[in-house]
């Protein structure tokens, strides 16, 4: 793909979130994102592990991965509704309750599975005379905050660790 004669803004992004559920994955596209997705803490290399620097006697010999790292993830919702038990919301999604109450961890099963879900981010690049959109996939994201915000608008923010792969035009994983 070449690139992009268009600068890329918020208004051309979309977030949608799916489980592991066998066939049809649960899955829910955000209509009220805030555009402010974020993805933080990705090595240099594509390897999802950190640098260890070794020495000896204060002179620095090599360098090799070493444990894995873990990008973290973030965005807002505008609040239209914080729960629906037939059509679920966001929150619904990220808490795994109401309509998305029966969501499989993309981990395995089990109760004792904590639970996890996919994040697709993808900017719209064709409307714009691009070959493909732009499509990043950050796999086994669990929750690690959920914060209403009363205001105007109403929001949530949701904030999370990715402990699988990142896939798509951004890519990364473990060694």
């Amino acid at each position: 793909m070449a690139v992009s004669a268009f600068v890329k803004n918020n208004t051309q992004g979309s977030l949608r979130l799916f489980d592991a559920t066998s066939g049809t994955a649960l899955t829910i596209t955000l209509a009220f994102d805030a555009g402010d997705f974020e993805i933080s803490g990705i090595p240099s290399g594509g390897k999802l592990n950190e640098i260890v620097a070794y020495e000896r006697r204060g002179s620095f010999k090599s360098a090799a991965h070493g444990n894995r790292v873990f990008p973290e993830w973030s965005f807002s919702s505008l609040v239209s509704s914080l729960s629906d038990a037939s059509a679920g919301t966001v929150s619904d999604f990220v808490l795994r309750q109401g309509a998305y109450a029966a969501a499989v961890s993309t981990l395995g099963t089990g109760t004792a599975v904590p639970y996890a879900f996919n994040v697709e981010y993808t900017i719209e690049g064709t409307a714009w005379g691009d070959s493909a959109d732009i499509t990043v996939t950050i796999g086994d994201c669990i929750l690690t905050g959920w914060a209403f915000s009363e205001g105007d608008p109403d929001s949530v923010k949701l904030s999370g660790t990715v402990y699988g792969s990142i896939t798509g035009d951004i890519a990364a994983s473990e060694i």
